[in-house]
């Protein structure tokens, strides 16, 4: 299973400044698809990257940003 693995202390800005970079190009893909639940789910991982490098206004405003798209939670696969 893929996940997010986190590396030393020493690696971990170098290690988010990269993952930012993909997952933010993972955005791009995603968008070009059209398709709500993947967009979401990108977006996500870099509102994840955004948090765990202390950059947490732009990580809330990011899963703000997610949550406006969600049309009916209940129906929307259960996903952010």
């Amino acid at each position: 299973m893929l996940g997010i693995v986190e590396p030393d202390a020493a690696r971990q800005v170098e290690w988010h400044e990269k993952a930012l970079d993909l997952f933010e190009k993972a955005v791009v893909l995603r968008e070009a698809a059209g398709k709500p639940i993947p967009i979401r789910l990108a977006k996500y991982a870099v509102a994840h990257v955004l948090r765990k490098s202390g950059r947490y206004d732009e990580a809330l405003t990011v899963l703000e940003n997610i949550a406006a798209t969600i049309q009916d939670p209940e129906n929307d696969g259960g996903f952010i």
